[in-house]
């Protein structure tokens, strides 16, 4: 068929291998592993994550364009995340808020980065989840 895209089987294959290292990937950041999330811990991380949607409202983000959006405006995402980072590095790794508070900026940075960037697909998935529910327990108060 002309023009017709045509995905091979080595690019399938690549494609699967690459998922699967990202999802095995793991971390070392001074004394700290970072690992993507299970489920398990995405449940002890989303109470962090629901700070950062109205950040990311203001910004433009909706329920039907946060897939776009996040791809889109980058480092103005990462800039709402950043109040809320501290929380989401603690629960990520499991340790208290004041530990996250002691570590320099630098590696905190790069911690909080590496675990927004291990979670992204996770992220992207549950955040019109959130802006929805919050959507619509705004509309129920007012």
């Amino acid at each position: 068929m002309p023009g017709a895209l045509v995905i091979s089987g080595d690019f399938m294959a690549k494609t699967k291998k690459d998922e699967v290292m990202v999802l095995l990937a793991e971390e070392k950041i001074g004394p700290y592993v970072i690992k993507p999330w299970s489920f398990g811990r995405f449940e002890k991380v989303l109470p962090a994550l629901i700070p950062m949607v109205p950040a990311l409202e203001n910004l433009g983000a909706t329920a039907s364009n946060i897939e776009t959006f996040l791809e889109e405006k980058g480092l103005a995402v990462i800039g709402a995340m950043l109040p809320a980072i501290k929380g989401l590095i603690a629960a990520t790794l499991e340790i208290e808020e004041r530990e996250v508070a002691e570590m320099p900026l630098g590696q905190a940075t790069v911690i909080g980065l590496t675990i927004i960037s291990q979670n992204l697909g996770q992220i992207k998935n549950y955040l019109p989840l959130i802006v929805k529910q919050l959507g619509a327990i705004r509309a129920s108060s007012n």
